[in-house]
């Protein structure tokens, strides 16, 4: 939203190749962060927001192996 805001955006164009190849680009790169691991996954809010949902669920085979703080410690149940 910020970036719509701040910056003069351009509607997207299905004749434009540069719209056309970002837009390649772009789910070639939503692909490949999608079929990441929760614990692969590292920079970004989207990364804050899956480890956050996952806080107090028990992994799975194919769930997190150990959520970690920010200081890359295990966490700890509140008091």
């Amino acid at each position: 939203m910020i970036v719509g805001l701040l910056h003069d955006p351009e509607p997207y164009d299905v004749s434009n190749l540069q719209h056309t190849d970002a837009e390649k680009d772009v789910e070639k790169l939503c692909e490949s962060r999608n079929s990441m691991e929760p614990d692969e996954l590292q920079g970004g809010m989207g990364d804050i927001f899956v480890k956050l949902s996952l806080v107090g669920k028990q992994p799975s085979k194919s769930g997190h192996s150990e959520l970690k703080n920010i200081y890359g410690e295990p966490l700890h149940k509140c008091k």
